[in-house]
């Protein structure tokens, strides 16, 4: 696709013997992979850029023109298939562990009365009696605030999110 995208081409038709890409792109799967998920968005910012994006699944039996172009691509020698235009990708298209996201820290947020109760017992008078209530299912251990639970262990409450794949 970024190959077609270079040599300016508006429309594409994509054929893949991989049921699970093809189910991917045409929403008949969901992408649950996260490594996947970097690719399946890679694909879409792409296809965004086509006019016309048929993609169809082909199947084992018949994709003997899928194998040959495949052979043809990775056998291919210097000043042979000039009729065949194909790039190599010598790393792969995304970046491992690549920042994808960062929320920044917010200080009016839900727990922040939570944690101020719990820590010097103060909260506005109106709401003094359900800050009671809902205190009593969090704990405080040093500057970190826990969810408690019965039968279950502490669950850690994490203010700054840093998500990386």
């Amino acid at each position: 696709m970024n190959l077609a995208k270079e040599i300016g081409a508006k429309e594409i038709q994509c054929r893949s013997n991989s049921k699970l890409i093809v189910g991917h792109l045409t929403g008949e799967f969901q992408v649950k992979d996260d490594m996947m998920m970097q690719y399946y968005q890679k694909v879409l910012n792409l296809l965004s850029t086509l006019k016309v994006a048929k993609i169809k699944d082909i199947r084992r039996e018949k994709n003997a023109r899928v194998n040959l172009l495949v052979k043809l691509a990775s056998t291919k020698n210097k000043n042979r298939y000039h009729s065949i235009i194909q790039m190599t990708v010598p790393t792969p298209s995304i970046v491992v562990g690549e920042e994808v996201m960062v929320v920044e820290e917010n200080k009016d947020f839900w727990i922040t009365p939570i944690i101020k109760f719990l820590k010097d017992g103060t909260c506005e008078k109106a709401e003094e009696a359900t800050m009671k209530k809902k205190c009593v299912r969090y704990t405080l251990i040093g500057e970190e605030l826990y969810k408690r639970s019965y039968s279950r262990p502490l669950l850690k409450y994490i203010n700054k999110i840093k998500l990386t794949i």
